[in-house]
């Protein structure tokens, strides 16, 4: 519209309504809006360009101690008395959690008890069978065992006198024997001469065929004697040497079974201190003891009266005096983006973050391989972080206080953008897959 006139502008007042308002110029914020909005775009687009915000990978997981959970378990095969605890329970060091019947326990240590005794009065016995000495009868064992050494000894010693009284036979007749034969040899060199001096008297004709016939028959029969009595002399000596032998034989024999059998009893007896110190200690369990101050984790199912198979837990405790760490679950398509060192801000599901404020930390590991939860439709890397040092929830109530098993929130930052790539990051992928071929 062009430039109105003086007139004219004196006459728009006599017009129509409309008339005015069209006749009257634009005011000036209207006509320089459309350059307002444009700068207004520019600049959004441009600040969209510096401007940037965090990349977050969010992940659920829990608390959790930074050491594993103890497992309270039942030494031997028991009866479960009663249970102190329920899941959730928070305990202190040195409270009774359950409580299993000891009977069995108690009739292992009575039998390995009974064993012991018998077996050492076994050694005591077989020791003193050993150096000779006396065995003491303190108890029953040992009195048995002092009849078995009294018979025992008695055996040896009827047994050695015989074969003593032997080789002193042998001996006796040894002596007798060389006694007797003393004038043998020198009869047989007389009666030698004497056949020599009638055969020579016999070559001169003095003397007669009979006289030589009957001296050479008396040389014989010296000889013969002799002979039998060399022949007597070594079997009794044989008799003599075989019985010393056999009495060496008995006695070394007899020492080396001792020895034998204190060489198997020793380690045994060994053994079974052994098995009755664990059975001490299994009898001593039948009261389960937290050890530490912790949250119970999971109790035996069954309930009291089940019998807990040896090296069943019955109470899983997780020790709240360490320093607390979360058990987080990456989904397959973010564990690409979160490695070890990122910042992560913790939201514990029990203290609502805008009231309470959030836990810091950093990731220290993922892990490589995936897992799939009971119940899940997709696969999971597990990961975990580690709180910082003086982190803390604010505003607590009374008592309150961070357990493990809580289930949290945790937000891993990966990285920033900008505002303008998060605009267009969907509409440049929906044009990729869009512009592809099937």
């Amino acid at each position: 519209m062009s430039q109105l006139g003086a007139l004219d502008r004196e006459a728009i007042a006599f017009q129509d309504e409309l008339d005015r308002v069209q006749a009257e110029p634009v005011p000036l914020l209207l006509r320089l809006w459309p350059y307002i909005a444009a700068g207004m775009m520019a600049v959004m687009v441009a600040l969209s360009a510096f401007l940037r915000v965090d990349i977050v990978v969010v992940a659920s997981g829990q608390l959790t101690g930074a050491e594993a959970p103890m497992l309270l378990r039942s030494a031997a095969s028991a009866r479960l008395n009663a249970i102190m605890v329920r899941p959730g329970d928070v305990v202190e060091a040195g409270q009774v959690l359950a409580r299993l019947d000891p009977t069995m326990p108690e009739a292992d240590l009575s039998s390995l008890r009974a064993e012991r005794d018998a077996l050492s009065a076994k050694i005591a016995r077989l020791s003193a069978e050993l150096d000779g000495s006396m065995l003491a009868d303190d108890t029953d064992a040992l009195r048995a065992e002092a009849k078995v050494l009294a018979e025992r000894r008695e055996e040896s010693r009827t047994h050695g006198d015989a074969l003593r009284a032997e080789i002193a036979s042998a001996e006796t007749m040894i002596a007798a024997e060389n006694e007797n034969g003393q004038g043998l040899g020198a009869q047989l060199e007389i009666l030698r001469e004497v056949e020599a001096m009638r055969t020579t008297l016999l070559e001169r004709q003095s003397g007669s065929q009979l006289a030589v016939l009957d001296a050479r028959l008396m040389r014989l029969r010296a000889e013969a004697d002799e002979r039998s009595h060399l022949a007597r002399l070594s079997e009794l000596h044989d008799r003599r040497e075989r019985a010393v032998a056999e009495l060496q034989l008995y006695e070394t024999g007899l020492k080396r079974s001792i020895t034998e059998q204190l060489a198997e009893a020793r380690p045994r007896l060994a053994m079974i201190d052994e098995q009755l110190a664990k059975a001490r200690s299994v009898r001593d369990m039948s009261d389960l003891i937290a050890p530490r101050p912790g949250v119970v984790l999971r109790v035996a199912e069954g309930g009291v009266g089940s019998l807990i198979p040896s090296g069943d837990p019955v109470v899983v405790l997780v020790p709240t005096d360490v320093p607390m760490i979360a058990e987080i679950g990456l989904r397959s398509t973010d564990v690409g983006r979160a490695v070890a060192g990122d910042e992560v801000s913790l939201k514990i599901d029990a203290f609502p973050w805008r009231q309470y404020g959030k836990l810091s930390g950093k990731l220290t590991d993922v892990g490589h391989a995936s897992f799939r939860p009971e119940g899940a439709t997709e696969s999971i890397h597990a990961g975990h972080v580690k709180l910082d040092p003086g982190t803390h929830l604010t505003n607590l109530p009374e008592a309150a206080t961070l357990l493990p098993g809580m289930t949290l929130s945790a937000e891993i930052h990966v990285g920033t953008r900008s505002v303008l790539e998060k605009f267009f990051d969907p509409i440049v992928r929906g044009l990729s897959e869009a512009l592809r071929d099937p």
